[in-house]
């Protein structure tokens, strides 16, 4: 649950500071701190649940429903659900970067693997064009995290839970050491072992690591891409590059 404002986060941070004038920080400091926390993991707050798309027969690629137009980042989550049977049945797909067209061949129900989301053509494709017989129908489901809204107001309720309000700050607060060009700011170096961060801005950095490894606990982490915050990797580098 959220109930702080952003500028809960400005007196606090201005309490510890001691000296450094707060006027420093403007709406587009908070906008910028926002959205470093929220581009670094798809967290549980910055995701929503993708309107059903009905499979189409010799159909690959799906438009969005109105719902989700302008707002899909990248998909968490995708399945094929047959709503014809009793129970449903579900088939989880494998998000892929790109999938090429290919209408060649048709695929059918359960052996769905692949999707991806094409961001030219805003459209949704599987790795190939659907097989819908008579008689069955089906449709995509699945989550996707969406862009980061804009904070115009400090008077604004923060975005995330309450509870994580320490790593919001800590990214303010180094924030205010960058813009008042004081060395506990701190760096970001790349050596042979990746980039080590240093002073707050190690601070901050480590603790959205601890951040992830709270919401996304339990035996598994089912949360495209399955990997750490900080693990090394092509398109979704973690915040450590590591």
């Amino acid at each position: 649950m959220s109930t702080y404002v952003y500028q809960d986060a400005i007196d606090w941070c201005q309490r510890i500071v001691k000296g450094i004038p707060v006027s420093n920080i403007d709406i587009l400091t908070i906008d910028q701190i926002n959205s470093i926390f929220w581009k670094a993991y798809p967290w549980p707050w910055t995701r929503d649940t993708l309107t059903s798309i009905p499979l189409v027969d010799s159909q690959q690629d799906y438009a969005l429903q109105a719902a989700d137009l302008n707002k899909v980042w990248r998909l968490t989550g995708a399945r094929i659900t047959a709503t014809t049977t009793s129970p449903l049945q579900y088939r989880d797909l494998r998000i892929m970067r790109h999938l090429e067209p290919y209408l060649v061949g048709k695929i059918g129900w359960p052996n769905f693997q692949l999707m991806s989301y094409e961001v030219e053509i805003d459209k949704l494709r599987l790795e190939a064009a659907a097989s819908v017989p008579a008689n069955w129908a089906a449709q995509i489901d699945g989550e996707y995290q969406y862009f980061p809204p804009k904070i115009t107001s400090k008077a604004a309720t923060i975005l995330f839970p309450d509870y994580h309000m320490d790593v919001f700050c800590s990214g303010l607060l180094w924030m205010l050491f960058f813009l008042a060009d004081d060395e506990r700011a701190g760096t970001a170096v790349r050596t042979s072992a990746g980039v080590q961060y240093t002073g707050q801005m190690g601070v901050f950095f480590d603790k959205l690591v601890m951040t992830k490894e709270t919401e996304e606990h339990g035996a598994g982490d089912t949360t495209y891409p399955e990997m750490s915050i900080g693990g090394d990797v092509l398109y979704f580098p973690g915040v450590f590059g590591w």
